[in-house]
């Protein structure tokens, strides 16, 4: 009887490591799924970030032109009146 359970507490615990591994693989494969959405979010609130940004400036451009415009009227109307 001591013969035949050898085989078997070997056999299961090949078993239980087997079952180890593939709990160890699929944390492995979480993990990495979780990491590479953290990758995508930091991505997109990057790209949204140079958006803003770009819009921040094209909004700044704009100003900027239209004081110059206002400038340029100014200049005429005085130098009209003299």
């Amino acid at each position: 009887a001591h013969e035949k359970a050898i085989p078997q507490i070997i056999m299961g615990r090949v078993a239980h490591n087997e079952e180890e591994e593939e709990e160890e693989e699929e944390e492995e494969e979480e993990e990495e799924e979780e990491e590479e959405e953290e990758e995508e979010e930091e991505e997109e609130e990057e790209e949204e970030e140079e958006e803003e940004e770009e819009e921040e400036e094209e909004e700044e451009e704009e100003e900027e032109e239209e004081e110059e415009e206002e400038e340029e009227e100014e200049e005429e109307e005085f130098l009209l009146h003299i």
